[in-house]
């Protein structure tokens, strides 16, 4: 499912509402255009989160962002337990977006490496959550990991460019360095498992009391401007009508 398509993405929103409260929801946008590597030719920085808005793949990348975001409110709202993964370098937190989304949203930001987890690189991570459990992900981890060959990995490629400026870009391993180790999704299951009955419990009381009126989103609510054109909404529109 292309998100960046109005039928990818109008599937993606209708797997999202399938969800019942209290379940998970794992979502990883692509980083790629957002991590230190890529500045170079993204022209991201705090100042400038968007990026050079001229470049197709920047373009692409604020899209899936803000697409992204627009399923993780029907999340909130349906009490879905969201996780969104990014690399530690990644600048995507600094996107007016993501800034906006968390001003809506309460988001909780936990640290973590893959490599306690059995992934062969350490790739400093973090997972932003709606619930503040996330930060009881260390106790899931594995005791013990089976010994193995750490090999060298190439992430990073530093160069010069033809005026002498001093580079970075994405090394030859840094594409494997995506996949998460099998330990990591034991540990986000047994997370999940431990604290199921009272996030299904709490889910549950609060799509009840919406459902008596209590909701916060007025029944007049219209979409909004902002997020019509973050997220690019105009097409998908027209493709529902």
């Amino acid at each position: 499912m292309n998100i960046l398509s109005s039928a990818g993405f109008l599937q993606h929103l209708y797997q999202v509402c399938r969800l019942p409260p209290g379940s998970g929801a794992l979502v990883a946008p692509v980083c790629s255009t957002f991590v230190f590597m890529s500045k170079g030719t993204t022209k991201r920085s705090a100042i400038q989160p968007e990026g050079d808005v001229s470049a197709p793949s920047v373009r692409a990348g604020n899209k899936i962002l803000c697409r992204t975001l627009v399923l993780l409110f029907v999340c909130a709202a349906l009490q879905v337990w969201w996780i969104l993964e990014q690399p530690k370098g990644s600048c995507m937190e600094d996107h007016p977006a993501f800034q906006y989304f968390m001003r809506q949203v309460t988001t909780f930001r936990h640290y973590m490496t893959m490599d306690e987890y059995g992934g062969p690189t350490q790739k400093p991570t973090w997972l932003y959550s709606g619930l503040k459990c996330i930060e009881e992900l260390y106790k899931f981890k594995p005791l013990r990991l089976p010994q193995h060959v750490v090999e060298e990995k190439q992430m990073v490629v530093h160069y010069k460019d033809k005026n002498g400026v001093d580079r970075i870009c994405g090394g030859k391993d840094l594409k494997s360095s995506e996949n998460y180790p099998a330990q990591f999704g034991v540990a986000l299951a047994r997370l999940r498992t431990h604290h199921a009955a009272q996030v299904k419990k709490n889910a549950l009381r609060v799509v009840k009391n919406n459902l008596k009126g209590c909701s916060m989103i007025p029944l007049n609510h219209r979409a909004s401007p902002r997020w019509i054109k973050w997220a690019e909404l105009e097409p998908v529109f027209d493709f529902l009508m």
